[in-house]
């Protein structure tokens, strides 16, 4: 599991900093980009996501290091709290 979760930590703290520096555009690109640009500020929206995803990568390298099950639990909580945070933060802030 060690390797996954370096893995892990990596590709978050990634994404987050490209997200944050703003140039995170390909990375939330889908079908329904252009219906969802209309609607929200993407620079707004890359921030919280980027904010979201450093969170997560943070947590993810300390409960690799605590490597015990409290540790993963708490892991577990606040990825889930960052990720709701960051589509209140979209929901609230980032619509035109």
């Amino acid at each position: 599991m060690g390797t996954i979760d370096l893995i892990l930590t990596a590709g978050c703290l990634i994404v987050g900093i490209v997200m944050l520096l703003g140039k995170g555009e390909a990375l939330l690109e889908d079908k329904n980009a252009p219906d969802r640009s209309k609607e929200y500020d993407m620079k707004k929206a890359q921030r919280g996501y980027g904010a979201a995803f450093l969170i997560i990568g943070a947590a993810s390298g300390i409960s690799h290091q605590v490597n015990s099950r409290t540790g993963f639990i708490v892991y577990l909580i606040v990825a889930v709290l960052a990720l709701a945070g960051s589509v209140i933060y979209m929901k609230k802030c980032c619509k035109k």
